[in-house]
């Protein structure tokens, strides 16, 4: 999320080996702000709980987006989550 915008870096084998970009896209526009929520088990806490960075090398049990989106001077919000099943 930059400029406002939600882009898709798109790389394959080679762009990585040739430290080549690859392909971006843009996936949304007018954003006014993007935010990304990992949902995990904390063992030292001993509780669930949402975290706004991804450290662990395991996966979350759940992803949260939310998402505020500018449209003819309105901000409309979103929010989803989605389960990880394979936690």
């Amino acid at each position: 999320y930059a400029k406002g915008e939600v882009t898709r870096q798109r790389m394959d084998y080679s762009d990585i080996y040739n430290d080549e970009r690859g392909i971006e896209e843009v996936l949304l526009r007018n954003v006014k702000s993007f935010k990304a929520l990992y949902y995990i088990y904390d063992g030292e806490k001993q509780k669930y709980l949402w975290q706004d960075e991804w450290i662990e090398q395991k996966p979350p049990l759940a992803v949260r987006i939310e998402l505020e989106l500018k449209n003819n001077g309105q901000t409309n919000k979103f929010t989803k989550t989605a389960s990880i099943p394979a936690s």
